[in-house]
């Protein structure tokens, strides 16, 4: 399991639970292990994305301890067992000032946590209080799931409880118990942010959810807007803190995102990074891994063209064609061999990005090399279409890429394999080859 420095490069004054007085010393929070599922399948992804950045921040900070506490945990009363009850009963140590070592140990007796790593403080809001940060531990079946105890996550402060994770019961049984991984300022307004993990798994793949949770905007909320309800997900991942945009604040870093499963297909593993963008904390950038599968490289030349970058996607499909050390595959999922339908996908491709060019002797290359070599192809034919289209008529690439794939939507399978090579992967289809709208 992962361990993260607990950090906040401001002078927050962010303060952790210990078990004793002593000097000040650097506080970490662990979050609780959880299991991990046996994978039905493996792969080998290929090289991590490479978007180092040039300089990591520090964001490091020396909490002073908890004083101990002169009264005793008695001297609280037990915590209630019924977890309706729990918020009030917060509610009132935290206004009658009652020491967190006091709060953790009576919550730890009544089941509620399981360590002292479960219940920390920082003030969220800068109002000179410390609210209190607390992993709640549920579970009334008493059975618990395999991959970990479910539960919630609180905040409790001035109020009462001012945050839950999850606002909606039923929705704690689905997810391990929420452990906080970091506190550091991720929006520059020198407030800290509280940045939690939970995981939910299936059969054979756990997905990560991770959220940010601030003050920033008044009240204290989740500040990750993704399209995903909640926060940032994603499948297996590694979370990373660190300035990725050159914007001065440290971003969330995902990496990973493998599907464990024979029908999810040979994925290529991604990082994707989370940063804040004045408002919340979006998907500022996806970086996919190097991959030695050519239909990967031609998902790579895809999304250089959609960007658009053109230069860039001349290149890899340029290498999807002529790159004889990339790998096919011809297995389950695929029904049948990708060689064929990655060439001929990429060389029409070649042929549309001479036409965007302007360049006729460019495209006509490619829908040449295409009649040498797949001259029965629906692709082939789209090709020679496409340029027929636009040299005869108003030179308007909608509406070639039209007439284009008015042919292959006619055809059967005119992508073969590439129309489904997994659920996690794309599938390319008539409707994809030609994109340009008119």
């Amino acid at each position: 399991m992962r361990r993260f420095v607990a950090l906040l490069g401001l002078a927050l004054g962010v303060s952790m639970l210990v078990a004793a007085c002593g000097d000040s010393e650097e506080i970490t929070f662990t979050p609780t292990p959880t299991g991990t599922p046996t994978p039905a399948a493996t792969q080998t992804p290929g090289p991590k994305p490479t978007a180092s950045p040039t300089a990591t921040p520090s964001l490091t900070s020396t909490p002073t301890p908890f004083a101990t506490p002169t009264s005793t945990p008695g001297d609280l009363g037990p915590a209630p067992t019924a977890l309706e009850f729990v918020p009030s009963w917060l509610e009132t140590a935290w206004q009658v000032g009652r020491a967190p070592v006091e709060v953790n140990a009576a919550l730890q007796a009544a089941g509620w946590q399981h360590s002292t790593d479960d219940l920390g403080s920082s003030d969220l809001n800068g109002d000179g209080q410390e609210e209190w940060l607390l992993t709640i531990f549920v579970d009334e079946s008493g059975q618990g799931t395999v991959f970990g105890p479910p539960g919630n996550f609180w905040i409790v402060g001035e109020g009462g409880q001012l945050y839950s994770t999850f606002g909606d019961s039923s929705e704690v049984g689905l997810w391990t118990a929420p452990v906080v991984i970091l506190l550091g300022d991720l929006t520059g307004d020198n407030l800290p942010e509280v940045i939690i993990e939970t995981s939910s798994c299936g059969a054979h793949t756990c997905h990560n959810l991770y959220q940010a949770v601030s003050a920033h905007h008044g009240t204290i909320g989740n500040i990750v807007v993704g399209p995903d309800d909640g926060g940032a997900l994603m499948a297996f991942p590694t979370a990373e803190f660190y300035d990725s945009t050159d914007d001065g604040l440290s971003d969330l870093v995902l990496t990973g995102g493998i599907v464990a499963s024979i029908g999810a297909g040979i994925q290529q593993a991604r990082s994707e990074v989370w940063a804040w963008d004045g408002t919340a904390i979006t998907l500022a950038d996806t970086l996919w891994a190097p991959s030695p599968w050519r239909f990967h490289v031609l998902y790579d030349a895809n999304r250089a063209f959609d960007r658009p970058d053109y230069e860039n996607a001349h290149g890899l499909y340029l290498r999807v064609i002529n790159d004889g050390t990339l790998q096919d595959i011809s297995e389950f999922p695929a029904s049948g061999d990708t060689r064929d339908s990655a060439r001929q996908f990429a060389a029409f491709r070649l042929v549309l990005l001479g036409l965007l060019a302007d360049d006729q002797d460019a495209a006509a290359i490619w829908r040449d090399w295409l009649s040498l070599h797949y001259s029965d192809s629906p692709i082939h034919q789209a090709a020679t279409a496409l340029m027929m289209e636009w040299i005869s008529g108003t030179g308007n690439l909608g509406d070639a890429c039209g007439v284009a794939t008015s042919l292959l939507l006619a055809a059967e399978n005119p992508t073969g394999p590439l129309a489904y090579l997994g659920y996690a992967n794309p599938e390319l289809t008539a409707e994809d080859v030609c994109p340009i709208q008119a």
